[in-house]
């Protein structure tokens, strides 16, 4: 290489050591406001209120978002009749619509559901739909009503590139009565269950930007719904002695509006678990009559519900505000990453600054190195796309480390006996593992977020091509599926030693015979962190991990390709709503059955919905969708020890199985997917079971196998590699059995289910007893052309 000029090193010494002091210098500006008004309802004189919202909202130079948390009416709203009652709300809607800069949002609370009464869910959509029908006549275009018909949400609403807003409509937990049922058809996902999964996946979406959860209820309050109480109300009003049993009764059983009562708990403990392993989150709400800003781990709790009328506070150890004060609370995003909160305290002269609060700083700027991790805001870090604060590694790392993927694994032989031998030689024994370049892998990596997952520790990272991939740890923390009460405890620590029932680097023999068996899938590879700058804010937490990288389905690079060039790729629940709203959404079922097939010969239990994408394939006027299974953590799961073995039989644990010789408990296997799998298995006869089980068995070889299995490093064959191998070989050959045992499982009730679009059903009963079963499509009451699905039910 030429020589460079002095000029020109001393150039590359001074960017060098300038460009994070660069990049704070750039980080002063705010980029979004958000102000937090809850219990509208309770302002006794609106248009004066209004009036200092609009003195305050005048000097805004930057966007900003007015959001209204619940409560803006506190009567039954009716179809008609309602102007004077809706009056000041439209007039807010009006104001609002003065300023480009400017959104309103508007959320449901308990008294607009009728005040938890009868008839609240009529009410609730009444007044959605007269407040949409003004935005509509009047042409506004900035006032959103995230949440239609009541339903629970989420609802997200994208601010710019750096904020989400994730709305919840708490009351729908919460209201006793008539509410949104599943059988209404009005909304997605109404179990708790899957709502919860619902709201961790917009949380996930946006786990590279801020994120704002906002609803009503709080999940967590000092005030009178939490169950606080000052001294006076518990000692002498209204009653002495009878004011201290009423005020325990709130606490502990509560009525229609504590966050005591059993479904506002319930959707708190909810809550509580998403948040409890997220970062640099905000839940705001509005119910509570005064202003709390409170720390939850790395997360904050707001409430802003006393805007004229304000009642008791409390405060404790994580408080950073807890007033009896009117007024609201401001939200500042600033574009370096900075968020403070802001109370405008409710004065004769407006809305007037009184206390101040960062509540994350930003994770570039080096001044910050001495904050505490979980205080920086690394979701929104802005040096992560400008090069991960270094633009290249500082060190070049050209040798494998030799390392052990779970050294904590090591016991002895008590805890042995008791929690398994597993496979904590494989876990224990050291590998050399290369380090990841940089630099050069796939042309470049940059990191853009933190993943999610049950388990895993991940990282997001963009390449040079334009593809995206996710760095999963090899070592896991089943901890995080427990109640967050529990995790402190030593029943978290007997789950995390269980991760050695897991095989660390199955993922490396299963995906050579997933080519074998002509099934989707991204292929990892094993690699380490470096423990450079170059990891920027996560550098402290993901340096020298040990992980597997691997391409994430359903970003098309830079050339407009997908993986295995797919049209589309999406997840389960996208696909799901799909099919059920469209009837040129089809499954290839024969390689979905191969698929599962194929997780029950490796003995991979844990196939849920999240555990799959699916690529979509434009056929004429069809939407193929193809599986791509993900995540094999519990492939070849071992489930030895006294306490596991007990867990294994039926009456023990139901979603977990051992990996052994012989056919396995096909239940316990398939638990995990029960309600996916009779979803999606339903055109599928018995022949289809037994062609799929045939192919895997002529397409897969022992040599095959044999192959896969020595992909492990060398040093592990003799450890664990060469048992898997003569397990996967004898296990081969029962294929067909299994094949039979999954059909006849599902085979003992069959739902046929049709699309929210007209069908046609045709059912013939044949001479020997079998049912044959058709779907067409229906046009004017009619039998169409398109056969979309037929079986023969034996």
């Amino acid at each position: 290489m030429k020589n460079l000029p002095n000029t020109v090193y001393l150039f590359l010494w001074v960017l060098s050591v300038s460009y994070p002091s660069f990049l704070a210098s750039q980080s002063v500006s705010v980029e979004q406001n958000v102000y937090l008004l809850g219990n509208f309802t309770d302002i006794t004189d609106k248009p004066a209120y209004l009036k200092k919202l609009d003195q305050a909202f005048a000097t805004q130079s930057v966007p900003f978002s007015l959001i209204l948390t619940g409560d803006l009416v506190n009567e039954l709203i009716e179809k008609e009749g309602n102007e004077k009652l809706l009056q000041p709300i439209f007039d807010l809607i009006l104001m609002m619509a003065k300023y480009p800069l400017g959104q309103l949002i508007i959320l449901p609370g308990d008294r607009d559901w009728n005040d938890s009464r009868r008839g609240g869910e009529r009410s609730v959509q009444n007044l959605g739909k007269l407040v949409k029908d003004f935005i509509k006549k009047q042409k506004i275009k900035n006032t959103i009503w995230p949440i239609e018909d009541g339903c629970p949400g989420p609802g997200v609403i994208e601010v710019g590139s750096t904020l989400a807003i994730v709305a919840l409509n708490s009351q729908w937990w919460n209201h006793p009565f008539d509410k949104p049922r599943p059988t209404d058809a009005l909304c997605e996902a109404l179990s708790p269950e899957n709502l919860k999964e619902e709201i961790e996946d917009a949380i996930n979406d946006y786990s590279d930007r801020n994120v704002l959860l906002v609803a009503h209820h709080p999940i967590y309050s000092l005030g009178n719904y939490g169950g606080y109480f000052s001294a006076a109300d518990q000692l002498i009003a209204p009653v002495p002695i009878i004011s201290s049993f009423r005020t325990a009764y709130h606490a502990n059983a509560g009525n229609v509006r504590d966050l005591s009562n059993a479904r506002l708990a319930d959707f708190s403990e909810k809550m509580k678990n998403t948040l409890f392993f997220k970062n640099n989150i905000i839940y705001a709400s509005g119910h509570e009559k005064n202003q709390q800003i409170i720390q939850q781990g790395r997360n904050y709790l707001i409430n802003s519900g006393a805007p004229e009328q304000s009642k008791y506070a409390a405060r404790d150890y994580n408080t950073l505000l807890s007033e009896r004060e009117p007024g609201l609370i401001e939200l500042r995003y600033f574009s370096s990453g900075e968020v403070e909160a802001v109370f405008l305290k409710n004065t004769p002269a407006g809305l007037a600054e009184s206390h101040r609060f960062v509540l994350f700083y930003p994770a570039c700027d080096p001044a910050f190195t001495d904050v505490k991790t979980e205080m920086l805001n690394t979701a929104y870090a802005p040096c992560k796309s400008l090069g991960n604060l270094t633009p290249s590694t500082q060190q070049f790392y050209p040798y494998p480390k030799t390392v052990a993927a779970g050294p904590e694994y090591k016991v002895g032989w008590w805890k042995k006996f008791w929690f398994g031998k597993h496979y904590r030689k494989t876990w224990t024994a050291p590998i050399e593992v290369p380090y990841i370049n940089l630099d050069t892998t796939f042309g470049g990596l940059t990191i853009y977020k933190r993943g999610g997952g049950r388990q895993t520790t991940s990282l997001k990272f963009k390449a040079a091509n334009g593809a995206e991939y996710t760095f999963r740890s090899v070592d896991k923390d089943p901890a995080k599926a427990l109640n967050y009460r529990l995790r402190p405890t030593f029943i978290a620590e007997v789950l995390r030693d269980q991760t050695s029932t897991q095989h660390p680097y199955g993922a490396m023999i299963v995906a050579p015979l997933l080519d074998k068996a002509g099934i989707l899938h991204a292929t990892p590879r094993l690699y380490l962190l470096p423990d450079d700058p170059k990891l920027g804010v996560f550098q402290k937490q993901y340096g020298n991990m040990m992980g597997m990288l691997e391409e994430s389905p359903g970003k098309k690079d830079n050339e407009g390709h997908q993986f295995f060039e797919a049209d589309d790729v999406v997840k389960s629940t996208d696909m799901f709503k799909k099919m059920y709203e469209e009837q040129k959404h089809q499954l290839v079922v024969e390689e979905f059955i191969r698929a599962r097939l194929f997780d029950m010969w490796i003995g991979d239990w844990s196939k849920h919905e999240d555990n799959w994408k699916w690529a979509e394939y434009k056929r004429g006027g069809k939407r193929m969708y193809r599986p791509i299974p993900r995540d094999r953590d519990h492939a070849f799961s071992r489930q030895d020890g006294v306490l596991n073995w007990l867990a294994d039989r039926r009456f023990g644990v139901l979603n977990i199985e051992n990996f052994g010789y012989k056919v396995p408990d096909i239940l316990s296997l398939t638990y995990q997917a029960k309600h996916m799998d009779r979803f999606l298995t339903t055109p599928a006869d018995i022949k289809v079971y037994l062609q799929q089980a045939d192919y895997l068995m002529s397409h897969i070889t022992d040599s095959d196998i044999e192959n896969a299995v020595r992909s492990l490093p060398s040093s592990l064959y003799d450890i664990s590699g060469k048992e898997v191998e003569e397990k996967l070989k004898a296990r081969l050959k029962d294929l067909p059995e299994y094949a039979r045992r999954y059909y006849r499982h599902l085979a003992r009730e069959v739902d046929v289910v049709g699309t929210i679009e007209k069908e046609y059903f045709e059912a013939e009963r044949k001479e020997d007893g079998a049912l044959l079963v058709k779907m067409f499509n229906a046009r004017n009451g009619e039998k169409g052309d398109n056969l979309l699905y037929e079986r023969l039910f034996l």
